[in-house]
């Protein structure tokens, strides 16, 4: 059942997908003939409402100079985070700006680098590149390149009060550009909910490609790496919308046998879903998720399925469960109301 459950053809079980739902029906036709009820709200099939974030056409990001706009695509050119980090406040949606290219945004004497130095940044687009500057050794580079350095050179330039900040996607973080791209363009899947977003203070934040010939970059870049005004301007304006969607957990229940104890259960689970297609590696872009978790979900129905070969029942009643979505919060608590109490 894993080499299958896992295989290709499931396309990586990402919630709130055609596979997702697919991989639901295979969980639900392996337990249908056991010795277990359906305990869903339909069937086997618990319906979760999910809805997704998504752009919406009206969102726009053009750079002008001397007249001309050039427009920068989204998840192509530019990639705008809308969040920044779990109690982080949320950084804001729109920008409008003359831009500033402030070269790797570093201070160092021993580099001769005092990037920020005397440059106004208040209400500006401050471009700044966060990899590590050429011909530096691979120690430094890899000081320069790690989380923590670019999060103070960024943390650095927000205490100039700049109107949003572009991250050139440099070095290390290249690579990740990709993934980036499709994790923002996807939307974050979220139990549907009608819950009012705070409000968002911090200045926009976005990643952009490192080429040559960007508008974002000077026209020399990247021989030419100084601090400088680059005599552009951005405007940008992201306009969210909603796409509703469902995911379905697969719950079954096996009734127990003692007439006090089987008013309380025991719930087995694993999470069914994965995390879909990715960015190629290897030529290889789905996400097939044997470990996480269809190897725990085969084995909650082969525990289901050694019940029933018994033919015996346990004296509590036994859930089991196969949940959708496992980084949203409160699947188990979907599960139906009136079963009674749950023991994990």
């Amino acid at each position: 059942d894993l080499a299958v459950f896992a295989s290709d053809a499931f396309l990586g079980r990402l919630a709130g997908t055609p596979s997702a739902r697919r991989a639901a029906e295979f969980i639900a036709g392996r337990l249908t003939g056991l010795a277990v009820e359906p305990a869903g709200d339909s069937g086997f099939f618990q319906r979760v409402p999910l809805s997704r974030q998504v752009f919406a056409p009206t969102t726009k990001f053009l750079v002008t100079s001397r007249g001309r706009a050039t427009e920068l695509k989204v998840g192509e050119d530019i990639v705008p985070l809308l969040r920044l980090g779990e109690g982080v406040p949320l950084p804001k949606l729109s920008a409008d700006g003359e831009i500033v290219f402030a070269g790797y945004a570093m201070n160092s004497p021993q580099m001769g680098r005092d990037d920020l130095g005397t440059l106004d940044l208040a209400g500006k687009v401050v471009v700044f590149v966060g990899g590590a500057p050429p011909n530096v050794d691979s120690a430094t580079r890899a000081r320069l390149e790690a989380p923590e350095q670019l999060g103070q050179r960024m943390g650095a330039i927000l205490m100039r009060g700049p109107a949003a900040v572009v991250i050139v996607a440099a070095g290390k973080l290249e690579s990740d550009f990709n993934a980036l791209a499709g994790e923002v363009l996807n939307g974050s899947l979220e139990l549907a909910a009608d819950e009012e977003e705070p409000e968002r203070v911090l200045p926009m934040v976005m990643f952009t490609r490192p080429r040559a010939g960007s508008p974002l970059l000077p026209s020399g870049w990247p021989a030419d790496d100084k601090p400088q005004s680059l005599g552009r301007h951005l405007t940008a304006k992201i306009t969210l919308g909603r796409a509703q969607t469902a995911s379905y957990n697969v719950v079954a229940v096996l009734r127990g046998s003692d007439p006090a104890l089987s008013q309380s259960y025991v719930a087995l689970g694993a999470h069914l879903d994965h995390i879909g297609v990715q960015p190629s590696v290897s030529g290889d872009s789905i996400a097939n998720g044997a470990d996480d978790d269809g190897s725990g979900s085969m084995a909650v129905l082969e525990i289901a399925e050694a019940f029933a070969a018994t033919g015996k029942k346990p004296l509590r009643s036994i859930y089991f469960v196969a949940t959708t979505g496992e980084e949203i919060l409160g699947l188990l608590e979907q599960l139906n109301d009136d079963l009674g109490k749950t023991i994990i």
